[in-house]
């Protein structure tokens, strides 16, 4: 289907709201017009450390679009999160993980 995800790790407080999280998180993508629906984002927990929380955000676009999505996602997501909206570890807290999945 010419499809590709892109893995995003993001480290937060343990005790940041992680509904809360996950709403804006899953309400910045979906304001992506090159993120798709189908398959949905997903995030989830990878590791539970005694401060922070490890999480990967895994968005789907079409293969075109690989490269937008890649040079830019990161980046404005990492910003939308830190600007005080949730709090984050610190404003290194978003590192990029990045995995091929194409089919």
């Amino acid at each position: 289907e010419n499809i590709i995800r892109l893995d995003l790790k993001l480290t937060v407080h343990l005790d940041t709201n992680m509904k809360e999280l996950k709403n804006e998180i899953l309400k910045f993508l979906s304001e992506k017009e090159y993120i798709l629906n189908s398959p949905a984002p997903k995030i989830q927990v990878t590791k539970i450390q005694r401060q922070h929380i490890d999480l990967v955000i895994k968005p789907w676009c079409l293969l075109d679009d690989f490269l937008e999505l890649d040079t830019k996602l990161e980046r404005l997501l990492a910003k939308h999160i830190t600007t005080g909206i949730i709090e984050v570890k610190s404003a290194n807290s978003f590192i990029p993980k990045r995995k091929l999945m194409a089919s």
